[in-house]
């Protein structure tokens, strides 16, 4: 470009300064997305599909959905667990979670964030609180998906409608995703937080960037 330019994504701000666990044996066999459930641009039922369609794969793993249920996705629900009975236990719908604790406590215990959304205002805030927490990512090719997988260290991604590519990511990042993983996983995520994603640091460039004196000629 022929003009400066800065890098803010979306940031992870604590102002409570509650405790942050990122640590490989807190981490337990479940994937998580976060957001408006059911809200056309979310895309949560490729995940629940993907989800059923690896189960046999994935025996001992769970997913959650957490957030508000949009309220014409519920029938959608219901119809989905009919015919995947068996899931019932496996597949869990949180409901809204507004107490942070409770929230990054989902994010700790969690070894796969999942993203599957249409679009995205860029990286989405809940990627930068998976991200402080050590979580793996799954992504949909949405345009901020190497800045979610750092270019695939992070995790991996799939295209938009592939359906079975979700699958196949599924077992491949599940079937790794064991202590060792993990414990070579978790720094890599927080030194790419702490570089690109802490917005305490990332308001302190924004305000020399807003600051700093033009050079005149």
């Amino acid at each position: 470009m022929s003009f400066p330019l800065r890098y803010f994504p979306n940031g992870f701000y604590n102002p409570k300064n509650i405790k942050i666990v990122a640590e490989s044996s807190k981490k337990e066999n479940t994937i998580i997305t976060v957001g408006r459930i059911g809200a056309d641009q979310k895309n949560n039922m490729e995940l629940m599909i993907a989800f059923a369609k690896a189960s046999d794969a994935l025996k001992n793993w769970k997913l959650k959905l957490i957030g508000d249920i949009e309220p014409e996705f519920q029938p959608i629900i219901n119809d989905f667990i009919t015919a995947f009975p068996d899931l019932k236990e496996r597949i869990i719908f949180t409901g809204a979670i507004t107490d942070k604790v409770e929230l990054y406590n989902e994010y700790a215990k969690a070894k796969i964030f999942a993203l599957t959304s249409l679009s995205e205002g860029g990286t989405p805030n809940v990627y930068a609180e998976a991200l402080f927490h050590g979580c793996m990512f799954i992504t949909s090719d949405i345009d901020a998906a190497d800045d979610i997988t750092n270019c695939g260290e992070l995790g991996m991604k799939y295209k938009r409608g592939d359906i079975d590519e979700l699958t196949r990511s599924l077992i491949k990042l599940c079937s790794n995703a064991d202590e060792s993983a993990f414990s070579k996983h978790i720094p890599k995520s927080l030194n790419y937080a702490a570089k690109y994603y802490d917005w305490n640091r990332n308001a302190k460039k924004l305000a020399y960037a807003l600051l700093k004196p033009k050079i005149t000629t």
